[in-house]
């Protein structure tokens, strides 16, 4: 399942941002129930947070994630400077997660848990500042890749659609 959650306010200052996650966390255990072959779902989502420059902003970030069970976060604008790319978070619950950036002040990154592990830097494909490849083969038997991507519109406007991502 595919989960997007989308705020313009700063990480979780904003009521709507915790409306959806109570719905998307109902939605994720209605879909867990009709799971009947035992399988174990790879819950991914992305979200737009704004900034994750601050502890309190990731442990918040940590904690949606762990309420909504998801195993994979993609995250724009980071606003990470000065921070180190690969850092290892504990939630306060204890769980450990990887969170990779790009470093940059408009930034993207992803937030891994544990159930990922082991991850290293290895498996991450900075393409630049605004576009960040995480390759997931060698835990499935697909070729599996996944991209946090930040394009604001804003910024090129009057170009054509194809013009705008052959800048990125």
């Amino acid at each position: 399942p595919l989960l997007s959650l989308s705020s313009s306010s700063s990480v979780l200052s904003s009521s709507s941002a915790e409306t959806s996650a109570n719905a998307m966390s109902e939605w994720l255990k209605q879909k867990k129930k009709k799971n009947k072959k035992g399988k174990n779902n790879l819950v991914c989502g992305t979200w737009n947070v704004t900034t994750l420059s601050s502890e309190p902003q990731k442990l918040a970030v940590l904690e949606i994630m762990e309420r909504l069970s998801i195993d994979l976060l993609a995250v724009q604008e980071t606003e990470c400077l000065h921070q180190s790319k690969e850092q290892i978070i504990r939630s306060r619950n204890g769980k450990q997660f990887l969170f990779i950036h790009t470093g940059a002040k408009k930034g993207v990154g992803f937030l891994a848990s544990q159930s990922l592990f082991p991850l290293s830097s290895e498996n991450f494909l900075e393409i630049n500042s605004r576009i960040l490849r995480l390759d997931l083969s060698g835990k499935f038997q697909k070729e599996t890749f996944f991209f946090s991507v930040y394009c604001p519109i804003d910024q090129f406007e009057g170009l054509k659609k194809t013009e705008r991502f052959s800048l990125l």
